[in-house]
C-alpha cells in the first residue's frame, strides 16, 4: 500500500502506528505576512466573520465549525453553532474552551483588532488572519483560500467557477443593452438617508456588471461610500433606484413608501415610473451570495431581460 512520504517519516520518527491525516501540519502564510503552522485537514474551526461562515457552509465545511460570531443570519443551520462573540466583542474564554485546531479571522481593521489575534495565538491556538475582501475578485480569491485551509480546495474551486460562469452570463447580455442611470442606497434607519457607493465599491461593480450606470461613480471620496445630499440625488435624476436593506427589519413596501415620501423625490424619474427595487442587503456583502445580489441588480436594471432567468 502506498503511503504519503511525510506521513511515513512521521510514523518512523515517533515509533508508533499510523498517524491520522488530520494530525499532520502544514506551513501557511496569511495575509498579514505571518507564517503559521496549521492542520492539514482541520476538524474544529472557529471564525469571527459572518462571510467566512457562509463560505465554509457553501463549500461543505459547515460540520467543521465549532464557533461562530454574533449577528449571523445565514445560513440558518449555522445558528446552532455556539456563539463566540465575533471579532468586535471577542470572547477569548469561549474560543479557547471550544478547543479549535484552527481560528480564521478576517477584518478590514487590523490596526484595531490585531491584538485579538495575538492574544489567541498566545493561548496556543493556530490563528490565520485575512484582509476582509472588498472587490468581487477579492471575494472569489478569498473563497479559494478558505477552501484550501479548510481541506475543501476542490469544492471551493468548483463554487468559484460556478459564480464566475453566472457573472459572465450576465455580462454578455448586459453589454448589449443601453445602461440606465442607477442610484443605490443602503438603508439602516428609516428616518434618514442611507449611504451610497462610488467607483471601487462592490455595489458600483454590481451596478456596472448588471448593465447600469452609477450616478455617483465619478465622485471622489476617501472611502468608496458616503451619505449623499438628498438634493444631489434629485438633481442627478436616476432612472432606477436600488435600495439594500435588512428585510428581516423592513418590508419592501415599507422601504418604497419611505423613498416616495422624501421631499422632492416624487420628481425623480425612477420614482415617477415606479422603478424602485429593494434587495436584501447581505446579498451585496463579501460572501458567496454576492452572485445572487448581482442577479437581483440585473433584474432591477433590466427587468424585461433578466426576470425569470
Amino acid at each position: 500500500m502506498r503511503v504519503n512520504l511525510l506521513k511515513l517519516i512521521l510514523i518512523l520518527a515517533v515509533g508508533c502506528g499510523e498517524i491520522e491525516a488530520e494530525s499532520l501540519k502544514r506551513i501557511f502564510k496569511d495575509e498579514l505576512g505571518r507564517i503559521v503552522e496549521i492542520p492539514e485537514n482541520p476538524k474544529r474551526i472557529v471564525t469571527v466573520a459572518t462571510a467566512d461562515i457562509e463560505i465554509l457552509f457553501a463549500i461543505g465545511a459547515g460540520d467543521k465549525l465549532v464557533g461562530r460570531p454574533h449577528y449571523l443570519k445565514y445560513p440558518k443551520e449555522a445558528l446552532r453553532i455556539d456563539n463566540i462573540g465575533g471579532l468586535y466583542e471577542c470572547n477569548f474564554e469561549k474560543i479557547v474552551a471550544k478547543d479549535p485546531d484552527l481560528v480564521i479571522m478576517s477584518t478590514s481593521s487590523w490596526d484595531r483588532y490585531k491584538n485579538n489575534l495575538e492574544k489567541l495565538e498566545k493561548c496556543g491556538l493556530a490563528v490565520v488572519g485575512f484582509n476582509y475582501p472588498e472587490s468581487i475578485e477579492e471575494i472569489l480569491h478569498h473563497i479559494k483560500v478558505i477552501g484550501d485551509i479548510a481541506g475543501k480546495k476542490e469544492e471551493a474551486e468548483k463554487l468559484v467557477k460556478d459564480i464566475e460562469s453566472r457573472i459572465d452570463r450576465i455580462k454578455r447580455v448586459a453589454k448589449k443593452l443601453k445602461s440606465p442611470t442607477v442610484y443605490r442606497e443602503g438603508i439602516y434607519y428609516p428616518e434618514r438617508i442611507g449611504y451610497t457607493s462610488t467607483k471601487g465599491s462592490r455595489d458600483d461593480a454590481l451596478i456596472h456588471l448588471a448593465g447600469g450606470e452609477n450616478i455617483f461613480s465619478e465622485v471622489k471620496k476617501e472611502k468608496p461610500w458616503f451619505i449623499p445630499n438628498p438634493e444631489e440625488v434629485i438633481e442627478r435624476n436616476p432612472q432606477v433606484i436600488i435600495i439594500t436593506a435588512d428585510l428581516d427589519k423592513f418590508s419592501q413596501d415599507e422601504i418604497k413608501k419611505i423613498i416616495k415620501k422624501r421631499p422632492g423625490w416624487g420628481d425623480i424619474e425612477a420614482v415617477k415610473n415606479n422603478r424602485i427595487y429593494v434587495v436584501e442587503d447581505q446579498l451585496s456583502w463579501a460572501n458567496p451570495r454576492i452572485i445572487l445580489g448581482l442577479e437581483e441588480f440585473a433584474k432591477a436594471i433590466h427587468p424585461g431581460v433578466f426576470n425569470g432567468k
